[in-house]
C-alpha cells in the first residue's frame, strides 16, 4: 500500500507529495519493508515523476521534506543499516545520499524528524533517539553543505522519550539564525526536568538561550518564527502560556489559556494561528478527554483577533498551516461507540478558520492508523 505523509507547494503550480510505501515483511526478522518515495504533480493531476531509493529497506518512509531556493528537494528517511537524507534535484533525479550509520540497537533506532533548508548551502537534518544519556536531551541537529559534506553538529535538542505531545522542532529566521529548544516530560523516565529556547549562528554557536522557568513555562511545547522574532507555545503550572519574544528572547506579550498537553503554531507575516490541545494522558497518541482545546488567531503584538474552544475527541498528530490569514487545523477526531465496549469510529477532521471564525469544517472517515499516521496541509 501508498501513504503520502506530506504535501507541500513544488515549483509553478505543480505539487509534491512524500510518504512510505510498504512490502511484504522479511519473513526471517520479521522486520517491516518498504521504501520511501517523493512524486511530484502538475496542477491538473498528472504526474511528472516519481523518486524511489534503490534499496527498500525504510521503517516508514520520508519523515521530513524541504526544498531550497535553488529549486533541490531534500527529504529524510529512516532505513535498516543507516538514516538517509537524499538530495534530488527539480526534476526528481537523486544528486547525493548523506547515511548515518544507525547504532545496532532496535529498540532505540535514531529517528530523523525535520529537515530545515536554511539556504543553499546550509541544510539542517534533525535527529532523535527514543532514549538519551541521563543528562542531555537525545536530540542532535546535523548541518551539511550543499554538496553533502557534514558541517557541524549541535547535541542536546528535543524532549525526553520520543512524545508526539512535543514537536521537535527547527526554526530559521529571516536573518538565518537558527531558533531550537530543549524541554523534557514530567514523565521523562530518567527524571530529567528542565528546558531552554536556543537560537544559533550558522556555525551552529549558540548566540542566546532563554530558560523555561524564566518564561513561567514547566514545559515548552511548540515555537514559530513571526520575523525575526518567536512565537512560543507552552504548560505552565496553572495552565498553558503563548508569548512573543523579541530577538534576544525577552518577553513582549503573553497570554494565558487553560491546560495544554500539546499545541501547534503557525505563522505568516503578521498573523499567528495557534491549537493548543487539552489531553489527560500526554503519551496518548489518541484520548477521549474532556479538557479544553482551544485554537484561534492572534496578530504579531498578541491582540485576539478571534479564538474558539472545544472538547471534542482529538489526537495529538495533528497539524495547523496557515496562508493568507485562514488557519487550517487538522487532526482525528473519535466518535465513541453506542456501547462501552463497542470500538470508536476515527475521521479525520480539517477546520479553516480566521479573523472572522470558522468557515468550514471537513470530516473523511478513515480508520485510526491511517488518520494517525502523519498530518500535512498544503498551502495556498
Amino acid at each position: 500500500s501508498t501513504m503520502a505523509h506530506f504535501i507541500t507547494p513544488g515549483p509553478g503550480d505543480a505539487v509534491l507529495l512524500a510518504g512510505y510505501i510498504s512490502l511484504p515483511g522479511d519473513p526471517q526478522t520479521f522486520l517491516p519493508q518498504g521504501t520511501a518515495y517523493v512524486a511530484q504533480y502538475s496542477g491538473r493531476g498528472q504526474l511528472d515523476w516519481r523518486y524511489t531509493p534503490d534499496d527498500q529497506s525504510s521503517f516508514a518512509g520520508v519523515t521530513s521534506l524541504d526544498r531550497a531556493p535553488d529549486g533541490s528537494l531534500y527529504f529524510s528517511d529512516i532505513r535498516v543499516q543507516d538514516t538517509v537524507l537524499t538530495r534530488l534535484d527539480a526534476n526528481g533525479q537523486k544528486i547525493w545520499e548523506y547515511r548515518r550509520p544507525q547504532k545496532e540497537d532496535l529498540f532505540n533506532p535514531e529517528l530523523a524528524l525535520r529537515v530545515k533548508v536554511v539556504n543553499d548551502n546550509l541544510i539542517l537534518l534533525g535527529l532523535t533517539e527514543q532514549y538519551g544519556s541521563a543528562a542531555t536531551p537525545p536530540g542532535t541537529l546535523l548541518a551539511l553543505d550543499g554538496a553533502g559534506t557534514l558541517l557541524w553538529q549541535f547535541h542536546g535538542i528535543g524532549s525526553g522519550p520520543y512524545d508526539p505531545a512535543v514537536m521537535f522542532d527547527i526554526e530559521v529566521l529571516p536573518d538565518q539564525r537558527i531558533a531550537t529548544f530543549h524541554s523534557f516530560s514530567a514523565l521523562d523516565e530518567q527524571g530529567r526536568t528542565g528546558g531552554a529556547i536556543l537560537l544559533l549562528d550558522g556555525s551552529g554557536l549558540p548566540l542566546v538561550s532563554m530558560d523555561q522557568d524564566s518564561l513561567g513555562l514547566t514545559r515548552i511545547l511548540d515555537l514559530a518564527p513571526l520575523g525575526n522574532q518567536l512565537v512560543v507555545a507552552g504548560s505552565t503550572a496553572a495552565g498553558s502560556r503563548l508569548l512573543l519574544l523579541d530577538e534576544s528572547l525577552n518577553v513582549l506579550q503573553q497570554r494565558d489559556f487553560p491546560a495544554a498537553s500539546a499545541a501547534r503554531l503557525a505563522t505568516q507575516n503578521d498573523t499567528v494561528c495557534f491549537a493548543l490541545l487539552a489531553a489527560s494522558d500526554p503519551e496518548a497518541s489518541v484520548t477521549a478527554d474532556a479538557g479544553i482545546t482551544t485554537f484561534g488567531i492572534i496578530d504579531r503584538h498578541g491582540q485576539r483577533s478571534w479564538e474558539t474552544t472545544t472538547t471534542d475527541y482529538h489526537s495529538q498528530y495533528a497539524s495547523l498551516s496557515v496562508d493568507k490569514h485562514r488557519c487550517a487545523f487538522t487532526d482525528t477526531k473519535l466518535n465513541p461507540g453506542a456501547g462501552v465496549l463497542d470500538t470508536p469510529d476515527a475521521s479525520s477532521r480539517t477546520v479553516l478558520y480566521s479573523a472572522s471564525g470558522v468557515q468550514e469544517t471537513i470530516e473523511v472517515a478513515g480508520s485510526t492508523g491511517i488518520a494517525n499516521f502523519g498530518h500535512s496541509l498544503l498551502r495556498g
